[in-house]
């Protein structure tokens, strides 16, 4: 073991270098590091799922998942097979070697169906009794869809799984079940949802051109909150260009789309849906707090001065997420860019410096910033009933979730987003902080009648958004209650 792991980290550190076009550098300092990498990795006991001796006899152990066949990939980080024509890409590389690891050692092969529409797909599959697939790889909005209709099972059922381990998102196992029961959740294995996880790049030129406080420090004080980035956010916001229209040519606070209402109010710590003692969900829309959060939140990206949408500038750029948004950066236009951790690297060849912090609290005195994910965007792991192998599903998932922790995940995250597209030391910081803070909400995910609740209130006022809670939490509890049932009647 500690031979593999050597070899693991030793590559990944290879990895990096190419990554960082280090290969001119001294082959003495090269194998001197190496040595010091290996001599320190067998000194050190890493902590290892138990698992059973298997030989799997050839078989192939197959994912729906997002690939290369689905459109809109730029969103994408294929982490399940490698992809020949993204040869030399750190995380795809370390995908590889993964996989190497995990074919070798249980005599398996890991196959992926791909296809433009998974849920339905995933859905004629198991009715028709079809074994098709092991695990389902899509979004966790289309896996909770799935398992509502009863064709996902408890994770929590499956041998071998050791969902409380590090290298499975906690606050996703926690948040995700439902009356102990989990159908749905992410590990280190899963990378769509690191990069679908909702953050907020700030141009660093217009904190200094403003002289606005350094956001960094608000976030490492805890001060950094919905009022604060108002504040800011009316500051740099007017016309340029004297023509009297408000365009992408003029200067603003924010810039990003209505999706955000959504990232705002579950940075406040809001979720619509929060668990009782049963861990059953209940509605936790009613309250002054979360009128006030909206209040504030909408009072941001409702404001047409503050706030520029992607909807104003549709058809007019080839990608206007980079070229529009990204160029009013470059200008000192845009000071907040709110939007998915996958733009870090859509972003590598912007011409100015930016930062990456979490989206701000509501108070002060908030526990802890909370970052949201794509659920549409992102993936997750399921698994069907009509799986026959639930022993060497769960082995499976297990070991690649760990050997992930090692090897995908490191390259993802230290190597490519940290080290790669990152322009500074404190985003690293930050990064840290933004995924040990992720949320992840019920209500939004189950599309419990209120999926839609904050962009189709984001023009209203607190008034007429306490209003619509009041006359519409009755359909909202009973639409989170009917998928309950299922549940109930399910376990």
């Amino acid at each position: 073991m500690k031979r593999v792991l050597s070899a693991v980290l030793v590559i990944l550190m290879l990895l990096s270098l190419i990554a960082c076009g280090g290969s001119g550098g001294s082959s003495d300092n090269a194998e001197a590091t190496t040595a010091s990498v290996t001599e320190e990795v067998t000194e050190t006991t890493i902590r290892r799922p138990v698992l059973p001796e298997s030989d799997f006899d050839g078989y192939e152990f197959r994912f729906i998942s997002r690939g290369r066949n689905t459109g809109n990939t730029h969103w994408y980080i294929f982490d399940t097979l490698y992809i020949e024509e993204k040869a030399g890409d750190v995380v795809n590389e370390a995908v590889a070697m993964r996989n190497q690891l995990i074919e070798d050692t249980y005599n398996v092969k890991l196959g992926m169906v791909e296809t433009t529409s998974h849920q339905s797909v995933a859905r004629t599959s198991i009715l028709a009794g079809s074994q098709d697939f092991d695990v389902y790889g899509d979004s966790i909005s289309s896996s909770s869809a799935l398992a509502a209709e009863g064709l996902m099972v408890d994770l929590k059922s499956i041998p071998y799984l050791g969902l409380e381990e590090s290298w499975w998102d906690q606050r996703a196992c926690n948040q995700l079940s439902i009356g102990d029961n989990l159908y749905t959740t992410v590990s280190d294995f899963t990378l769509m949802d690191k990069h679908g996880t909702w953050v907020t790049f700030f141009t660093k030129n217009m904190i200094d051109k403003f002289s606005l406080k350094n956001p960094y420090e608000l976030v490492r004080d805890g001060t950094w909150t919905l009022a604060e980035m108002l504040e800011m956010c009316k500051t740099v916001s007017f016309e340029v260009d004297g023509d009297g229209v408000l365009t992408e040519a003029d200067s603003y606070g924010t810039v990003g789309e209505g999706w955000n209402i959504n990232a705002l109010m579950v940075g406040t710590g809001t979720l619509m849906f929060k668990k009782n003692a049963d861990d059953l969900p209940e509605l936790n829309l009613d309250g002054e707090r979360v009128i006030n959060c909206f209040d504030v939140a909408s009072k941001i990206l409702s404001d047409k001065t503050l706030t520029f949408f992607i909807d104003r500038v549709k058809g007019t750029y080839n990608d206007a997420w980079t070229d529009c948004f990204g160029g009013m950066m470059a200008d000192d236009r845009a000071l907040f860019y709110i939007t998915g951790m996958n733009r870090v690297i859509l972003l590598r060849g912007l011409d100015t410096s930016f930062g990456i912090i979490p989206q701000p609290k509501y108070e002060e005195n908030q526990d802890g910033y909370s970052c949201v994910c794509s659920y549409g965007n992102t993936n997750s792991i399921s698994v069907p009933i009509i799986n026959t192998d639930m022993e060497r599903t769960g082995i499976m998932l297990e070991s690649l979730s760990f050997e992930s922790s090692l090897t995908t995940l490191p390259a993802y995250i230290e190597t490519s987003v940290k080290t790669k597209y990152a322009r500074d030391e404190e985003s690293a910081e930050m990064l840290d902080l933004i995924f040990a803070s992720r949320a992840f909400d019920l209500g939004l995910i189950f599309n419990w009648g209120s999926s839609g609740l904050y962009t189709s209130m984001l023009n209203s006022g607190a008034e007429t958004f306490a209003s619509k809670i009041a006359s519409s939490s009755a359909s909202y509890i009973a639409a989170m209650q009917k998928t309950v049932d299922l549940f109930e009647g399910i376990a």
